[in-house]
């Protein structure tokens, strides 16, 4: 995954936007070297071009896409449909950065923050409990290859 550096890097100087078109990619390179079951160029381009409730962002460090998410805001939860930190960035208060900002800027009246996990996943269960998010269930075969997903929820009102 080549134009990224390993340095440290001051959290205030990512920056926050819609993701494009033309990003999508620079997100497939990451959501390809993090997931087995890696969404498509396609999931991406619905999500930007006509997922009405869907809110798609890049984050940006030295103009290079360094991580993203994609929020689904409906009825009185936000759903993080995906959530990915470039490898090369991991371990930096990147996601634990993206997971307050989504609280922060795109709550309105959402009472909740949902998300799914892999099972197997602890470093992300951990980061998730750390920031609050609580095992609400757990869903039996969730992923293509039959792993079965922790339902997360973050309170809050």
């Amino acid at each position: 995954m080549s134009g990224i550096s390993k340095e440290p890097i001051k959290l205030a100087d990512i920056k926050f936007r819609s993701m494009r078109k033309e990003d999508i990619p620079s997100v497939l390179q990451i959501e390809r070297a993090l997931f087995k079951d890696a969404w498509n160029f396609d999931h991406f381009l619905f999500e930007i071009e006509e997922q009405e409730y869907s809110n798609p962002t890049v984050l940006e460090y030295q103009s290079s896409i360094v991580a993203y998410f994609v929020c689904w805001i409906m009825f009185e939860e936000i759903h993080i449909a995906n959530i990915a930190v470039h490898p090369d960035y991991q371990r930096m208060g990147i996601a634990q950065y993206m997971l307050n900002y989504i609280e922060r800027e795109l709550k309105t009246d959402e009472s909740s923050i949902l998300l799914e996990v892999r099972t197997g996943n602890v470093p992300a269960i951990r980061l998730y409990e750390k920031t609050g998010f609580k095992i609400y269930f757990e869903r039996k075969y969730f992923y293509p290859d039959g792993e079965n997903a922790y339902v997360m929820i973050k309170m809050l009102k």
